[in-house]
């Protein structure tokens, strides 16, 4: 019963773990796309910079309109792509905690697996050591009967060869003074 249980957390603790895995995955792809997306994003705001220097001449209040925009914008992706590696960190570290209790339990199967099958080879000795001990039982049952019957056989010669005696006597019955008798 706790083998079954234990073996049933191992499989949870496993597919709770491969879960995590898939999510760590999705993280990563979906870090791969923000820093893609981040690359992408520079680019063109470095594309943007160099329009912005060139009609500088021509309009500095939209140029530092247009840069606080894009600050903001990566401020925003900072903060998301913090977020993510925060989560990231924190789901690696939810795996390495089932890992190393999904060892712990496996190490505690592998004990209990290790008893159980000490516990059936001890469960064969005893029953090889019962079954001796019954053949004995049974020998010494079948010695007893032997010795009833022959008690037996032996009681009912007697009872006949004390019968023929008492026949014999009468047979030859001599006569009794009165105080024999």
């Amino acid at each position: 019963m706790v083998v079954e249980e234990s073996q049933a957390e191992i499989r949870h603790l496993g597919q709770e773990a491969h879960q995590f895995s898939g999510r760590i995955s999705t993280l990563e792809e979906t870090l791969v796309e923000i820093k893609e997306s981040s690359e992408l994003m520079i680019s063109k705001l470095v594309g943007q910079l160099d329009d912005l220097e060139s009609h500088y001449s021509k309009s500095s209040v939209h140029l530092i309109t247009r840069l606080s925009a894009c600050s903001e914008e990566l401020s925003v992706l900072k903060n998301m792509l913090h977020n993510h590696l925060d989560e990231q960190k924190k789901l690696l570290k939810e795996n390495d905690e089932l890992s190393f209790r999904l060892r712990k339990k496996e190490k505690v199967t592998s004990e209990m697996v290790r008893s159980a099958a000490e516990a059936d080879e001890k469960m064969v000795q005893l029953e090889k050591i019962i079954e001796e001990k019954d053949d004995e039982l049974a020998a010494r049952v079948q010695e007893k009967r032997e010795a009833i019957k022959q008690l037996s056989d032996t009681i009912d010669y007697h009872k006949n060869n004390s019968d023929d005696l008492v026949r014999y006597i009468r047979s030859h019955n001599r006569p009794r003074l009165p105080f024999c008798l």
